[in-house]
């Protein structure tokens, strides 16, 4: 939006199961590395390049230097540790021999690259031979040294991003996805309704006298009841476009993109069924067990359906589940 150069990494990241859960997107502006970039002393000729497979330079620290406006002829090998380059300066149009050093940044297909201008290496040549093997090795090292910090720094700040991306759309206690996460794979799911036959479905579930457990039990007592739950309801769903959410306090919600009511009907009998067989002592419930109650609703006609009035029908539905002595599901009619 503002003009800047940017530049963008994807990067999958999988559920606890290890199947599909999505692709996260992160973008940097470039000024960021440049400005870190600027923190070494390479000479005037010295370069700093972000480098991909196919040896375009994604981020350079000479972007604003002449040399860099009129193309760095590179040939690179992403294989091999030390590989020459060569530049045209727009002034006096002469070759400059650039000697450089490079490492691979995994897992990412990119290549860092720290070079020194050929002339100011070469005149310590008289110094190098003198010190022998070990004066040359120990510039390699240092050049290597510096990829490596960067290779590290830079790894450490994606790493950093992605965490951030997940902490926002995980609920801290039970781990599944939070409200936040819920309401926009909901909006999304509507959004792509007309491109599938159903525009999809929910259940919204509800533990059965949460309250009088924690009551009874205590509030941690009733936190590790809340995590079970949601990881007895997370091993139901097994596509990667499903998403189980803690909608708020006891209340959890699944959402189905492309299935019908039948299907969903179908999974809330199995989350009944599961909740109950963990054999959760309860013995303010009629079936001395922890229990849910489920609501189901469903829409088949692209556009017909808004997010509130999915909540509404599938909240009805629970609440005759409720009403109909609990344990049980009910669907939206």
């Amino acid at each position: 939006m503002d003009g800047e150069r940017i530049l963008t990494i994807s990067r999958r990241f999988n559920k606890p199961d290890d199947t599909f859960g999505g692709v996260v997107l992160i973008s940097f502006k470039t000024s960021y590395f440049e400005a870190l970039y600027q923190q070494f002393d390479l000479g005037p000729q010295g370069l700093i390049n972000l480098v991909n497979s196919d040896g375009v330079v994604l981020l350079s620290s000479r972007l604003n230097n002449e040399v860099a406006q009129n193309g760095d002829q590179c040939k690179s090998d992403a294989t091999r540790t030390t590989w020459q380059a060569s530049s045209v300066s727009a002034k006096d149009r002469h070759r400059n021999l650039i000697i450089a050093a490079s490492a691979p940044v995994p897992p990412y297909d990119l290549c860092l690259v720290v070079g020194l201008d050929g002339d100011e290496a070469l005149s310590t040549m008289p110094l190098l031979i003198t010190m022998g093997a070990v004066g040359g090795g120990l510039i390699v090292m240092l050049l290597l040294g510096a990829a490596l910090w960067l290779d590290r720094k830079l790894i450490e700040t994606l790493g950093n991003e992605i965490k951030l991306i997940e902490e926002s759309r995980t609920d801290a206690l039970t781990l599944v996805a939070n409200r936040r996460a819920f309401d926009n794979h909901l909006a999304a799911m509507l959004q792509a309704a007309p491109l599938v036959p159903t525009m999809g479905s929910i259940l919204l579930i509800d533990v059965d006298h949460f309250k009088g457990f924690n009551d009874r039990y205590g509030h941690q007592e009733g936190d590790e009841c809340l995590r079970r739950v949601a990881h007895e309801l997370s091993s139901i769903v097994h596509r990667p476009e499903d998403l189980v959410a803690r909608y708020g306090g006891e209340e959890f919600a699944i959402l189905l993109p492309g299935c019908g009511l039948a299907v969903a009907c179908r999974m809330a009998q199995e989350a009944v069924s599961r909740i109950k067989a963990l054999g959760i002592e309860h013995a303010g419930s009629s079936h001395g067990v922890v229990t849910i109650s489920i609501g189901v609703a469903a829409t088949a006609i692209p556009g017909s359906y808004s997010s509130a009035a999915l909540i509404r029908d599938a909240d009805r539905a629970l609440y005759c589940a409720k009403r109909e002595g609990r344990n049980c599901f009910r669907e939206h009619s």
